[in-house]
């Protein structure tokens, strides 16, 4: 199916089962707060403050408008939507959210495409985003996730079309722009987020260039694309970090001073500390959360991240395992239907993963590409890993890479079935 008419689509998808959503669904439960938002998340403040701010807005102008109030950019956007329209409801946000998830359909369907050649593939990766219940939550919400959606995804995309181009001409802006777009999209709402990407990207870059180097086939223009990917994720992270503490000045100076090999250990040790910091501030600041996991870890060295790695790929891959399905107190309210409906995706992952045993391997450039991916995903969700010990947390930032390898799992079980066409030399379709 054509990108075009699976964001169509989406997109109209969106609007009509989010009005569902909140005028009928969500006020028909215990759990309804108000205005169609569902109790115990983060939307509800968010659409309270947003309310606030658009009344500030319409009274003194618009020099009243922040873009993070708070430091929540959900607020921001949806005050400018409330004063922009005059419409004070959630609903009136619906489109927005549906050219956003309507474009991360698009994206993922059309790397699965490029990644297989296979168009049911393509259309069945996107059935998990309309037929999930969590990502009612993202799509029907007032959420960050569905910003991240397809920021996280345009990023991927580049390097999926990195490897498989040789990037002359129009291809190589429209490349550049993905990545560009989708680095925005990620600093609107998690800036921090841009660093996970860009270590991700680093190991997706790093695979290429060792395919590109075996196969001879490497080029300065190819070559030039690869870095400059790398420097625009880099840009845009300098637009948060555009300051450095004296501490860390300190370090750069007396690394500078010493060498380059002096330069790197003070950077390395900085990053670990503020890795440690991050998940102290996760395990401390929810103790009584239902689904914390491995509360008690906690990381001195950097030898104690490397020795907590395998159980950290664990949980990236299969969290929330099936204990946690049920049986488990639950704090937030509907938190028990959550987990039961947790345990009914999860189902889908696992039989996903599965189908990465018969992943096709055509050929060294499309392995170099296969391995440019799961190297991008597991990279990212495993340094969320690292970080979040509490597993709602992690299955919300973890969703769009767990798309993408149930995009990766759907293309090996077409493979497992239509194996006798693809040792012809030709490739499911």
């Amino acid at each position: 199916m054509n990108p075009r008419r699976i964001f169509g689509m989406v997109f109209l998808f969106v609007l009509i089962a989010g009005a569902a959503l909140q005028w009928v669904v969500i006020p028909a439960t215990p759990w309804h707060a108000g205005y169609g938002l569902l109790s115990g998340g983060d939307w509800v403040s968010f659409h309270m403050d947003a309310v606030r701010l658009a009344h500030e807005i319409e009274r003194a102008g618009w020099q009243s408008w922040q873009l993070r109030p708070e430091d929540q950019t959900p607020i921001g956007i949806a005050a400018a939507v409330y004063a922009a329209t005059g419409i004070h409801e959630p609903w009136i946000l619906l489109p927005l959210n549906g050219l956003l998830y309507g474009l991360a359909a698009a994206v993922l369907s059309g790397m699965v495409f490029a990644l297989s050649g296979d168009r049911r593939s393509a259309l069945w990766v996107v059935l998990p985003m309309l037929a999930f219940p969590s990502a009612a939550m993202i799509w029907g919400q007032i959420h960050k996730d569905v910003w991240m959606l397809p920021g996280s995804l345009l990023i991927l995309s580049f390097w999926v079309g990195l490897g498989q181009t040789e990037c002359a001409g129009h291809t190589a802006t429209r490349l550049l722009a993905r990545v560009l777009v989708g680095a925005l999209l990620v600093w609107l709402v998690r800036p921090y987020a841009n660093k996970v990407f860009l270590l991700a990207s680093t190991v997706a870059a790093a695979i290429l260039l060792i395919v590109r180097v075996r196969e001879k086939s490497l080029q300065l223009s190819w070559l030039s694309m690869l870095f400059a990917g790398l420097i625009i994720q880099l840009m845009v992270i300098q637009l948060t970090d555009s300051t450095v503490d004296q501490p860390q000045m300190m370090a750069i100076q007396t690394g500078l001073a010493a060498g380059p090999s002096r330069l790197v250990l003070p950077l390395i040790d900085d990053q670990i500390a503020k890795l440690v910091s991050t998940r102290e501030g996760f395990c401390s600041g929810y103790p009584d959360a239902g689904s914390n996991i491995d509360t008690k870890v906690a990381f001195s060295s950097g030898d104690d991240i490397l020795r907590y790695l395998p159980r950290a790929l664990q949980i990236s891959l299969f969290a929330p395992f099936p204990d946690m399905w049920i049986g488990t107190p639950a704090q937030s309210p509907g938190g028990g239907l959550m987990r039961l409906i947790a345990g009914v995706e999860m189902l889908v992952l696992y039989g996903a993963l599965i189908g990465w045993f018969w992943l096709p391997w055509f050929s060294r450039h499309d392995r170099g590409v296969l391995l440019a991916v799961l190297g991008f995903s597991i990279t990212a969700v495993l340094l969320y890993a690292l970080v979040i010990c509490n597993i709602g947390t992690l299955y919300r930032m973890r969703y769009p890479m767990m798309l993408v390898w149930i995009g990766l799992g759907l293309i090996g079980w077409r493979w497992r079935y239509c194996k006798h066409d693809a040792q012809n030399g030709h490739k499911p379709s």
